[in-house]
């Protein structure tokens, strides 16, 4: 008997009910109300995870709603809450993520660098440097042309933290120069699409790496031996 797990499916339909709820809140903007929805729903899967921890619908459930509930709390400034929703998510998708053939590369980049803009907001350096690197090399191994959008948005955040810490920050220009070709070549093929904001965005973004470059000068040339 699974226990937990067997009770947790005989409320999958409630359950199922209050994710979409909350993900239509979401998605509407809603985000007080969608962060307490999804706060119980994960409270619940935790419960059910502890249970019996390899019900992989569980799992996959857990992982995907501790997401959003991150990213809620995350828009309603509830920082340090939204680091730890976001932890969770990660450490769920990351062996999923390792698995031959996986398909969760994309849900995974996407927590990752939703916990590095977090990490960044929380002005804890070493986390938010780590994880958006963390987030761009993810991006960068997903094959093809259809998340190009994200990794320019990954190269910019990237860059972001560097000039926010004051750190790295020649790779951090090269980074939101990357940024800013992505997003013109985007709004060049897709001119219906904001892609054009973005490259502005990325611009100030590449501005804030120039001042920190002028603020934080890297070490000059050594004296000549006397």
């Amino acid at each position: 008997m699974r226990g937990r797990g067997v009770r947790a499916a005989g409320r999958r339909r409630p359950l199922a009910w209050q994710i979409t709820s909350a993900d239509k809140l979401f998605l509407a903007g809603r985000y007080g109300k969608a962060e307490r929805r999804l706060d119980g729903v994960v409270t619940e899967l935790e419960a059910a995870h502890a249970d019996d921890p390899e019900d992989a619908e569980v799992v996959l459930l857990l992982a995907t709603t501790s997401y959003l509930l991150g990213v809620a709390r995350h828009r309603l400034g509830r920082n340090g809450e939204a680091a730890a929703a976001l932890r969770l998510s990660i450490g769920l998708l990351t062996p999923l993520h390792a698995a031959p053939g996986s398909g969760w590369g994309r849900q995974l980049a996407s927590a990752v660098q939703s916990a590095a803009s977090v990490e960044r907001d929380l002005e804890h350096w070493p986390e938010a440097l780590d994880l958006s690197r963390r987030a761009l090399e993810l991006w960068t191994e997903l094959p093809g042309d259809r998340w190009a959008s994200y990794l320019a948005y990954a190269l910019r955040s990237f860059a972001h933290v560097r000039a926010k810490a004051g750190i790295e920050l020649d790779e951090a220009l090269l980074r939101v120069d990357e940024s800013i070709g992505a997003y013109a070549a985007l709004a060049a093929a897709q001119p219906d699409k904001p892609f054009g904001h973005q490259v502005e965005v990325s611009q100030l973004v590449r501005t804030m790496v120039l001042d920190a470059m002028a603020r934080h000068p890297g070490p000059g040339p050594e004296a000549p031996d006397s």
